[in-house]
């Protein structure tokens, strides 16, 4: 359980930056088979879509560096 902040990230190769605050975890294993408790933890991540928006990228940073993806809307 958690709460996530979007705006728009102007002057950057991404179109949003996604503030994440996680309030609570079920440790169970994550996309990374991670188990480790994330509660009170914080990150910012950055989206970078594709021309015409049936994909995007998801960063690390503002610059499009760091990125998995794409993931592509079927």
């Amino acid at each position: 359980m958690g709460r996530y902040t979007a705006e728009l990230s102007s002057g950057t190769k991404a179109s949003l930056k996604v503030l994440r605050a996680v309030a609570s975890d079920n440790r169970q294993a994550d996309c990374t088979r991670s188990t480790k408790d994330q509660s009170g933890s914080q990150d910012t991540r950055y989206l970078v879509f594709g021309t015409n928006k049936n994909q995007m990228q998801v960063c690390f940073t503002a610059t499009g560096e760091r990125c998995f993806g794409p993931l592509v809307r079927q």
